[in-house]
């Protein structure tokens, strides 16, 4: 068994019920350069519950900001930071936009106006 899998092992141990690849993350940053098996009982030891939250909270905002940049070029025509030449550029991408606004400005007016019904005939017939 490798100190790895021994670090693992008492993570899972100790941290039952954790996700095993947050645990394999901290395991694997724990076990770099250690090479006496003696010390796996003190390393473990030394991992408290708010560096496991900490090592998911990494690995969450890690994983988001991939995510966002993803996002980015794709609505963007990106590739690692380069513009993507498209094939069938469309010269007029969004012909209706006006009347898309109109519409969203009437359903933003009709959504006000219900939301404040109730508020209104209240004030109008007190009970």
């Amino acid at each position: 068994m490798t100190i790895l899998e021994q670090i693992l092992a008492g993570l899972q141990q100790k941290f039952a019920g954790v996700d095993t690849a947050i645990l394999t993350r901290i395991a694997t940053k724990k076990a770099e350069g250690v090479t006496d098996e003696t010390k796996v009982n003190s390393i473990i030891e030394g991992i408290s519950f708010s560096d496991v939250l900490n090592s998911y909270g990494d690995f969450r905002a890690g994983d988001a900001s991939k995510t966002a940049v993803s996002n980015y070029e794709k609505k963007h025509n990106l590739k690692d930071g380069k513009s993507i030449e498209n094939p069938n550029p469309n010269p007029n991408p969004n012909p209706k936009l006006e009347d898309k606004t109109d519409d969203m400005a009437a359903i933003i007016a009709n959504a006000v106006s219900a939301a404040v019904k109730p508020l209104s005939d209240k004030l109008e017939n007190p009970v």
